[in-house]
């Protein structure tokens, strides 16, 4: 067997508007894409500060997500073997 670790698809047909629709996956409810509230009502939750550290969360889980696709494909992260 091969190893297709890195390999990306040429083209990926994903109609947004039917990815991004309102539904529900079935086995227990669960709402997708159903989110609601407005930015408004949220900045009066958690304040400025508050979304400023679900930001950072996701962009420091997201590097490292990144992190591991390079480890994974290269067998380095930023030179480092």
């Amino acid at each position: 067997m091969g190893d297709d670790r890195g390999t990306m698809a040429k083209k990926q047909s994903i109609d947004p508007a039917k990815e991004r629709s309102r539904s529900v996956v079935r086995f227990a409810e669960i709402p997708v894409n159903a989110y609601q509230t407005d930015l408004g009502t949220v900045m009066a939750i958690y304040g400025a500060e508050g979304l400023f550290a679900v930001l950072y969360d996701m962009i420091v889980v997201r590097e490292f997500e990144s992190m591991l696709w390079q480890l994974a494909t290269t067998g380095q992260w930023q030179g480092v073997s």
